[in-house]
């Protein structure tokens, strides 16, 4: 019986003290970090082109579109986001996706550079 309990209890310590570790960390999260930085730095009703690792306040009335889901295509032309926010140095089987196409937008477009979270790029449009 002390084996079982041992056996259970490894189990489960071995699953749950690193997600409670993770979520009394999650201020060091760059998800967290960039969720901030919109929520402190982007005015209400912008509309936000990004990709990975970046989270939108709901309550702020931005318009968001996500790389994957539809401004990693020629939409992103048609949404003429305000903001630009990027993860420069994500990769996906040694390719840079979204990296490739947004920096191409950006440049095209000549957007400015404001910020820097960690790895995350913040662009904006030109005045």
């Amino acid at each position: 019986l002390i084996y079982f309990l041992f056996f259970i209890l490894v189990s489960d310590f071995s699953v749950s003290l690193p997600k409670g570790y993770a979520r009394l960390m999650y201020k060091n999260n760059l998800i967290y970090k960039a969720y901030t930085y919109i929520e402190e730095n982007i005015p209400n009703g912008s509309k936000i082109a990004y990709d990975l690792y970046v989270a939108i306040p709901s309550d702020k009335g931005i318009v968001a579109c996500h790389f994957w889901q539809g401004c990693g295509t020629d939409y992103i032309e048609e949404f003429e986001p305000d903001y630009v926010i990027f993860n420069m140095n994500f990769t996906f089987n040694g390719v840079h996706p979204s990296t490739t196409r947004l920096t191409k937008y950006v440049n095209d477009h000549h957007f400015i550079l404001i910020d820097t979270i960690e790895s995350v790029s913040v662009w904006k449009k030109p005045p």
